[in-house]
């Protein structure tokens, strides 16, 4: 009993999401399992449900239709193993396939889907990992009916696997976002917007009195949508960098803070030598670059900023 407890490995989320949801709702839930550890998005193929429990696809649809053959949503926790460079370029279509077949399969065009952006891995394949997050984050705003929640900035028991605290963060973060679209009489989620996500990227600069270790000012700011409250960071928020097309790294963020005026954005101030150069062109926004990051922005709901990027940003020529 001590163990179960306390258990910190080999735990899951949807059990803390269902209590949850349930204690916020009032709705008995059930779960359905049918996840499998370790898969890429191709072994999901909808192409295979003919041949039942001898695939995933078909494997996860026969315990769904014993139990009538509707539910009320799927949860979905996928892509790490696809962070090769062959796998990620296809799995924004592969994703999104997988979404659509699944919603035709139950006759419930508009079932809600949810699921979580891939978090950290220790390992030296950025690009590729990158690649899913910025796809998982794109396909939110592709389909309707489903939401993403961010899992990057929780602590991992090893190279890869999140904690048990962690993924109970996790559970409670799904819960909020379907509380708030799939029960909206449940008071206490009623308006909760979807967390903190990039809009706009753009360069500003201050002129007036030079001085003469940085020249003219320059302030990068990024608005987010979808905040709750105001962005907020144990400490300084980590993060954000500067990079060339082929990932080199543009140095030049000096100091980052959230604007107190307008708390759904960050402010970089930038400086690049004496006098203060203009950012190279082609520069990009970024923030989590890499497998392994530093991150701390979230909102006064607790949802993380997302993995994004590349970001383009206005006005970077010259500027």
């Amino acid at each position: 009993m001590r163990f179960r407890e306390n258990r910190q490995h080999g735990a899951g989320l949807a059990l803390t999401f269902a209590k949850h949801l349930v204690e916020h709702t009032g709705v008995p839930i059930g779960l359905i399992p049918c996840a499998h550890g370790g898969t890429s998005i191709g072994q999901w193929d909808p192409g295979l449900k003919h041949e039942k429990q001898k695939s995933l696809y078909g494997a996860m649809l026969v315990p769904l239709k014993s139990v009538g053959g509707r539910v009320k949503g799927v949860l979905w926790y996928q892509g790490e193993a696809d962070m090769d460079e062959g796998s990620a370029a296809e799995y924004k279509q592969k994703f999104s396939d997988f979404i659509t077949n699944v919603r035709a399969d139950f006759s419930q065009p508009d079932l809600p889907f949810y699921y979580v952006q891939i978090g950290r891995f220790v390992i030296e394949h950025p690009l590729a990992w990158n690649k899913i997050q910025e796809v998982q984050r794109q396909v939110e705003q592709m389909l309707p009916h489903v939401g993403m929640v961010v899992s990057v900035d929780q602590p991992i028991d090893d190279i890869i696997h999140i904690s048990g605290a962690g993924l109970k963060a996790i559970g409670h973060r799904l819960a909020k976002r379907v509380c708030h679209d799939v029960y909206p009489d449940a008071r206490v989620y009623r308006d909760l917007k979807s967390g903190p996500r990039p809009k706009r990227a753009y360069v500003k600069v201050h002129h007036g009195k030079l001085d003469p270790w940085s020249g003219d000012r320059r302030t990068l700011y990024v608005e987010f949508s979808g905040v709750n409250g105001s962005l907020q960071s144990l400490g300084r928020p980590t993060g954000f960098s500067l990079r060339q097309p082929d990932g080199a790294e543009v140095v030049a963020i000096f100091r980052t803070v959230i604007d107190s005026d307008t708390p759904n954005r960050v402010m970089l101030e930038l400086g690049r030598g004496i006098p203060n150069k203009p950012l190279p062109p082609g520069t990009q926004l970024w923030y989590r670059w890499g497998c392994n990051p530093y991150c701390n922005l979230t909102d006064d709901a607790n949802l993380a900023v997302p993995v994004f990027g590349p970001m383009e940003i206005e006005g970077v020529a010259g500027l």
